[in-house]
């Protein structure tokens, strides 16, 4: 399944969230930047979510660029 995909997904964001508080411990005048986790078009994903909308996925041209 997808659970664990979800799961990073949602990490990552709550940490990026996190990080860019005021009380985050980072110095001053740090950021915070995340690249959120997409879903790339690989013929592994297409086989295991068969019913999902592709036309939204990324394809590896994209990322090879």
């Amino acid at each position: 399944g997808m659970i664990g995909y979800g799961m990073a997904k949602g990490a990552v964001h709550q940490l990026c969230q996190s990080l860019a508080g005021a009380n985050s411990g980072l110095p001053s005048g740090s950021a915070a930047v995340a690249i959120l986790p997409i879903t790339l078009d690989t013929p592994a994903n297409r086989k295991s979510m068969p019913d999902a909308d592709f036309s939204s996925w990324t394809p590896l041209e994209f990322i090879a660029e």
